[in-house]
């Protein structure tokens, strides 16, 4: 039996003002499974993500969720929800509280009263550790505490993939290991695969288990984790440069 991708890219293309970002993407993901894409800031290892969104329309190739097409799934409101989105900066709405920010998608998807949507929000703030911040603003919360409620936010709707834009950029080390912790344990716990663009070779090493490196627009060398890190070739060592497992 043939097992479908939850994601499958292939031959994505995407340039502006005539410079090409990606120049012929092709990739696949499994359920459950943690992709890491390692890159330079500014390569447009984001790009991919805003064109898996809808958010940037790709200048050619095809994208595919759960073997619906790129225009099916983003016009299927029950398909869109099952694509969740960290963002760097978390991408919170300050003039909303953390109960009303995780509560959001829900009252935009679900068909949940307001009781039910209390519950579901208050269960998930729990699992998250985030009951004591439930009344507190955005402005009031550190960057790693924003990053795990733009995770609550993404999770309320239960989706199938994650997307994280720089998930540990800008934070501590106790912080990055929190983050870390969060993806990998809910993509054992839900089933949820993710798809993290990032340069933090650390965390990368602690919870892909596949990474693949976006060079020249093109995901190269994308292989288990074990395999990427102990590579001979001459541009992953490039960019492995110093960086020593532990």
């Amino acid at each position: 039996m043939t097992v479908e991708p939850v994601i499958n890219i292939q031959n994505l293309h995407k340039s502006f003002n005539g410079y090409a970002v990606l120049r012929g993407v092709d990739f696949a993901m499994n359920e459950g499974e943690i992709c890491v894409i390692l890159g330079h800031s500014g390569c447009g290892k984001s790009v991919l993500l805003k064109c898996i969104l809808g958010l940037i329309a790709p200048d050619q190739g095809n994208i595919s969720f759960m073997n619906h097409d790129l225009v099916d799934y983003l016009n299927d409101r029950e398909l869109k929800r099952q694509i969740g989105m960290v963002f760097q900066s978390g991408a919170l709405f300050d003039f909303l509280s953390v109960f009303e920010n995780v509560a959001l998608p829900l009252r935009a998807f679900s068909p949940l009263n307001e009781s039910g949507i209390s519950d579901q929000v208050n269960s998930m703030l729990e699992e998250l550790s985030l009951q004591e911040v439930t009344d507190f603003f955005p402005s009031r919360l550190s960057g790693g505490m924003k990053r795990r409620v733009a995770l609550a936010r993404t999770l309320i709707t239960s989706p199938k993939l994650i997307l994280y834009d720089e998930p540990t950029v800008g934070l501590d080390p106790e912080r990055v290991s929190g983050i870390n912790e969060l993806i990998t344990g809910q993509a054992k716990s839900r089933r949820v695969s993710s798809l993290v663009v990032t340069h933090d070779l650390f965390s990368a090493h602690k919870i892909a288990d596949r990474v693949g490196l976006h060079r020249a627009g093109k995901i190269v060398h994308l292989q288990n984790k074990t395999a990427f890190f102990a590579s001979d070739e001459p541009e992953v060592r490039e960019f492995l440069h110093g960086f020593k497992p532990h």
